[in-house]
């Protein structure tokens, strides 16, 4: 769940998804401004070892309509899920969070 004031996410640029502020962390890479996001995804850039960017900012707008300017190619990775409650299949973005997806028992009992 996103939380209430937050206005910008880190996400890694393969996925579209998410990162945890830890390896540990339950915590996911939701900010109240941009330059505590842009740390911490300049210290997931160190860490990893890589010479490219694999983490970057953008605003929580473009992350939940899935327009963030590094994912990859611009486009929305969208997989195969199946609705809980009618068992058909479909596809929805892959960041869709839990809450909103039919594919989740939490979608259901809200």
């Amino acid at each position: 769940m996103i939380p209430h004031k937050t206005t910008h996410v880190v996400y890694l640029i393969s996925s579209g998804h998410a990162v945890r502020k830890s390896p540990g962390s339950l915590d996911q890479a939701f900010y109240q401004s941009k330059a505590p996001a842009t740390r911490c995804a300049n210290r997931f850039n160190e860490l990893s070892g890589y010479e490219h960017a694999i983490a970057a900012v953008c605003s929580i707008e473009e992350y939940v309509n899935g327009i963030c300017p590094h994912y990859e190619n611009g486009e929305v990775k969208m997989i195969e899920r199946t609705n809980i409650m009618t068992g058909k299949k479909y596809l929805e973005a892959a960041n869709t969070p839990s809450c909103s997806s039919p594919a989740s028992e939490t979608y259901w009992s809200m």
